[in-house]
């Protein structure tokens, strides 16, 4: 542990707050649920992932054949009925990692062996090598945030790695200007097997002033 901060937060009565993983405190005023949550075999996750309640999504990685790119992966397509003239929107995540996900990042740092001190080297001299490991370590390990513009999926953001202790509550706020219609359509996607999601909201009020 590197440093510990305490913030107080006063906000407006009848508001909450949440932070984003970058340390942005956000309120949310009216959040409202989905309409529609599928996994990525069709199975409807409504009740699972309707409320804060510890009744998880669990991204189960059995039955699954890894030669087939598709079923390497796992994902939760989320409908929110979207007010007119919308803009923005916060989405509020409670997510927490599995057992396996914890198991597997050590794993992933035992992988060079003899030469994790070269690769500590490469990391810390190449600009290019780290963002390379970065980019994989995002593909492979967070909870990507995709959003349907009305023609295919876009990449929006990514959650990262909050740990298999406690499940944590986030914020992604999204700019859908651009995206037509009174749906707004999200997916969450990862490796199989790493994540669990207890709910998941959003809220289209513009945040309110806040004293830190």
């Amino acid at each position: 542990i590197d440093e510990i901060k305490l913030f107080a937060v006063d906000h407006p009565r009848g508001s909450d707050v949440v932070s984003s993983f970058s340390g942005k405190i956000h309120t949310i005023l009216k959040p409202v649920n989905f309409e529609r949550a599928v996994d990525w075999a069709g199975n409807n996750v409504l009740e699972l992932l309707k409320e804060k309640d510890e009744h998880f999504w669990i991204s189960n990685p059995f039955e699954r054949n890894p030669e087939i790119p598709e079923q390497a992966r796992d994902s939760v397509v989320i409908e929110f009925p979207r007010p007119t003239a919308s803009s923005f929107v916060k989405l509020i995540l409670s997510i927490q990692n599995t057992g396996w996900a914890a198991y597997m990042e050590g794993h992933l740092s035992e992988l060079s062996g003899r030469e994790l001190e070269a690769w500590h080297d490469l990391m810390n001299r190449s600009v290019e090598a780290r963002e390379a490991f970065k980019k994989l370590v995002i593909r492979e390990g967070m909870l990507s945030l995709k959003l349907w513009d009305g023609v295919s999926w876009k990449d929006m953001d990514c959650l990262w790695f909050v740990g298999p202790s406690i499940s944590k509550d986030q914020v992604v706020e999204l700019d859908i200007h651009n995206i037509p219609g009174e749906v707004v359509r999200f997916k969450l996607e990862s490796t199989a097997g790493l994540w669990m999601i207890d709910s998941v909201k959003a809220d289209f009020s513009s945040d309110l002033l806040i004293d830190i």
